[in-house]
């Protein structure tokens, strides 16, 4: 089994690019850059930790960016060829792209400044390299306790067991 769900970032960048403009919609850099993020973790979470591409995000002020992505984007999307991904990563995109698409850059930069890997690289400076166990770690793979249920006057509510035998 490979490493990575695809070979490639820009693979998943260009998707997101082809499905923003399948819905006539212009992709912001920022905005591909957190929706890769966000996917890039949401993949981890979702499929045991597996890595959905081969990607290096580091922190600067505004988020996390990938920087080969930044750099092929800088005067807008590249013109290579698109390879579509595998069947269950092309569901997973579209998955990502209903939840998160719809967001604006700066609420899908929230979300992505308020993840606890972001926010431990960003304390050692701007640059500082993301590293992917820790994205794939806050992603949601850790759970909150559940918070206390009370009835309407006031008493706990705790879940009924039967009794053993």
């Amino acid at each position: 089994m490979p490493s990575t769900a695809v070979e490639s970032v820009l693979d998943v960048a260009l998707w997101f690019q082809d499905r923003a403009r399948y819905e006539n919609e212009h992709l912001q850099a920022q905005k591909l850059q957190r929706l890769l993020f966000v996917a890039h973790g949401q993949y981890a979470l979702q499929f045991s930790g597996r890595k959905l591409m081969p990607a290096t995000f580091v922190a600067f002020e505004v988020g996390p960016l990938e920087p080969n992505i930044m750099r092929f984007f800088e005067f807008g999307p590249p013109n290579v060829p698109a390879q579509d991904p595998p069947a269950e990563v092309g569901e997973f995109l579209e998955r990502v792209w209903r939840k998160f698409g719809h967001y604006s850059a700066d609420k899908l930069g929230e979300l992505a400044r308020a993840h606890p890997a972001y926010k431990a690289a960003i304390r050692h400076g701007c640059g500082e390299e993301i590293p992917y166990s820790s994205i794939a770690k806050g992603s949601g793979g850790e759970q909150k306790p559940p918070e206390t249920l009370k009835t309407v006057d006031g008493r706990v509510v705790t879940r009924w067991m039967p009794p053993k035998k």
